[in-house]
């Protein structure tokens, strides 16, 4: 996220929902009175239920910027932004932002609250299965459409009855450091640098995935397979030295390699099934390994039937999870329920009800296992005899060599796949006495250049022999200095 428009979150509290579904009906009316305070004449009833329904979407995510507030008490919403990922546009899955809405009180503001939030929908797109992001905007919200065009480097795609269609292509960081080395001279000492810390951060890390590879081939399986064994040999290391896990050094170290292990396979499963991989556990791997270790500690050293209770009692209480809980003694929450009747613009009646607050899962089950590990202290420790660390040690000495063995085998495998695309032949030209005459090239101006999309540049380049390799920058520059010599 850019750190300037990142200080905007900076006094602020911030929410998001992951699905739409999972947000309070409380909260998704204070987002619709946003959108209605804000879109004046446009704010019809059935825009306005169209906007609800989208909110309350499960494939929507939602974020939410609130004043800070005091104690238990919210504070007002100061903006909102709603997107779905892998929707289907023009026949492409792409990011699409469905409403960026900002309270009269955090507009105009340096740094700017909304670009705090549409960096982070960007952030998200950059990631997803296209890296494209597209929004609809009116005509007649010229503020709107110069904040995304000028300000947030938005592209028209088209223009329908007063509303118009942007669109961006969102880079990850890789990206912007690809975009960075072309812009610079072929001497910058900055280049060299670079490549000193590439050539050690290979050395030392795990294998990568690389963003050119085609999805859901041999290989990128190939790079699930490998990426898996590496994850479970790292985590499976033990911490050495007297203090075991107790050692917070050397604990951090290990939840920090653990957890970047674990975004290989993640960002490996994910790069095989185009961004449609939603399995918890690689989700675990990457977003909470590093947690879940500071917290308890090597995983050969906490009883896995607490985990095991704590995954039923997940389960069980799918719907307080997502609504948190307490430890306080008889606290209370407000729930809006449906009464049933509408008011005579048809809307439905909602009453407030005070519900006695759940007890907070996560706080019972934490009590549950320093309760265990207090028993298990008071029972005392036994010395392991040496016939079970040995038997421990041969095992452990054993899976760590079957790990080795496999990732050798399978980088070499993908090293003989790299080598045997390489030395490929490329397919025998035909014969020019025979082949039909090759159509004429149409002849385009700089400013028909500018405004092409990616497809149409490579495609451009192909019909003149050219290369169509590269990032968008690469691929313009390389046809407007032909277009310039054809001129």
């Amino acid at each position: 996220m850019d750190e300037v428009a990142k200080k905007a979150l900076d006094n602020a509290t911030v929410e998001r929902f992951s699905s739409g579904a999972d947000a309070l009906a409380s909260t998704i009316a204070e987002l619709v009175k946003l959108t209605q305070d804000n879109m004046h004449e446009y704010a019809t009833a059935e825009q306005l239920a169209c906007t609800r329904s989208g909110l309350e979407h499960k494939a929507t995510r939602i974020i939410i910027v609130r004043e800070k507030g005091q104690g238990r008490k919210l504070g007002a919403v100061l903006g909102f932004a709603s997107y779905r990922l892998n929707q289907r546009e023009d026949g492409k899955p792409t990011a699409f932002l469905y409403e960026l809405q900002l309270a009269a009180a955090a507009r105009g503001k340096k740094p700017s609250l909304g670009k705090a939030l549409l960096n982070e929908v960007e952030e998200r797109a950059a990631l997803s299965a296209s890296g494209r992001l597209m929004l609809n905007v009116h005509l007649a919200n010229t503020s709107a459409v110069g904040f995304y065009m000028k300000a947030c480097d938005f592209q028209k795609s088209s223009e329908t009855e007063g509303c118009l269609t942007l669109e961006k292509k969102c880079t990850t960081p890789e990206e912007l450091l690809e975009l960075e080395a072309a812009e610079r001279s072929p001497d910058d000492p900055l280049d060299k640098v670079m490549e000193e810390e590439e050539e050690e951060q290979t050395m030392n890390e795990t294998p990568t995935v690389r963003s050119n590879e085609k999805v859901g081939d041999a290989r990128t399986a190939l790079k699930v397979w490998l990426a898996s064994i590496t994850f479970w040999n790292t985590i499976s290391q033990k911490i050495n030295g007297a203090d075991g896990d107790y050692d917070k050094s050397k604990l951090e170290e290990y939840a920090t390699k653990g957890q970047a292990a674990g975004k290989v396979w993640a960002l490996a499963i994910q790069k095989h099934t185009d961004g449609r991989c939603n399995w918890q556990y690689v989700h675990d791997t990457f977003a909470h390994f590093y947690e879940d270790v500071m917290v308890h500690g090597h995983p050969e050293t906490y009883d896995d039937s607490i985990l095991e209770a704590g995954n039923r009692a997940t389960k069980n209480n799918k719907r307080i999870l997502f609504w948190g809980g307490t430890d306080e003694d008889g606290a209370t929450y407000e729930q809006e329920r449906a009464t049933g009747k509408r008011d005579k613009d048809g809307n439905p009646l909602m009453k407030k009800v005070v519900k006695r607050a759940n007890v907070s899962p996560q706080v019972a089950l934490l009590e549950n296992a320093h309760l265990a590990q207090h028993f298990a202290l008071q029972r005392g420790s036994r010395e392991p005899s040496d016939k079970e660390i040995l038997t421990k040690e041969v095992k452990s000495e054993q899976f760590d060599n079957m790990c080795k063995a496999n990732a050798a085998s399978l980088q070499k495998m993908s090293d003989k796949m790299d080598a045997d695309e390489a030395l490929s032949p490329d397919p025998t030209p035909p014969d020019p006495m025979e082949a039909e005459a090759p159509p004429p090239v149409p002849t385009l101006s700089e400013a028909e250049v500018k405004a092409m999309m990616v497809g149409d540049l490579r495609a451009a380049l192909k019909a003149r022999g050219l290369p169509t390799d590269g990032l968008k920058a690469v691929l313009l520059s390389r046809l407007l200095s032909v277009v310039a010599a054809e001129e």
